[in-house]
């Protein structure tokens, strides 16, 4: 009768069927983290085991603060994460990755929509060609102000939305991933106890 298998056993071959199914991000190690600007006299703090660890609050909570400023600020996206996963001590890596969900490529459009957004709460009719300036940084005019507090309202509530979404995500796929996990336990438990001989079957 073949040895029952150890549940360590069980959750190791679990854990890697999953991170082998799981999309390959870019490494983000601490010595890349060093190399940034306005990070790198950080290297001390950056060294704490606890803002690397993979747990679940502080990943979803990364990933949080990561997407807020990906649409809050078009500059200093990724220092601005880090300084603030370090502050509240969340995961950095996930801090970081999570401010590529808007980059150069997708400033123009996300910017454009936040300016009209914003105009919209602040009861503004913008032109088209206003629109454009303000989403680009232009300024002129005397309404310039009022493009920049249109285009900041609306970038706030695009970033604190993305924020929402990104903790949301995190929460609901690592609970799928964990019932998921569990009921391939339980579905190997239950195969392995089929395979045990039952009592008394052996006996003579």
């Amino acid at each position: 009768m073949p040895d029952p298998i150890p549940p360590a056993s069980l959750r190791q071959r679990l854990g890697a069927a999953l991170r082998a199914r799981l999309p390959r991000l870019p490494r983000l190690r601490r010595e890349d983290l060093a190399r940034l600007p306005l990070i790198g006299r950080l290297a001390a703090p950056l060294g704490r085991p606890a803002l690397w660890q993979w747990r679940r609050e502080p990943v979803a909570r990364g990933a949080a603060i990561g997407a807020f400023f990906a649409f809050a600020t078009p500059v200093a996206q990724i220092p601005a994460a880090l300084l603030c996963a370090l502050l509240f001590r969340l995961h950095l890596p996930t801090a970081a990755l999570a401010t590529f969900v808007n980059s150069p490529l997708t400033f123009g459009p996300v910017y454009y929509a936040a300016y009209l957004l914003g105009a919209w709460l602040l009861g503004l009719n913008p032109s088209a060609a206003e629109a454009e300036a303000a989403a680009a940084g232009v300024s002129g005019g005397p309404a310039w102000g009022e493009r920049a507090l249109a285009l900041l309202s609306g970038s706030l509530v695009f970033a604190v939305l993305a924020a929402l979404m990104a903790y949301a995500l995190v929460q609901g796929g690592w609970a799928w991933a964990l019932r998921r996990r569990a009921r391939r336990i339980r579905a190997l438990r239950q195969v392995d106890a089929r395979a045990r001989p039952r009592g008394g079957a052996g006996c003579a």
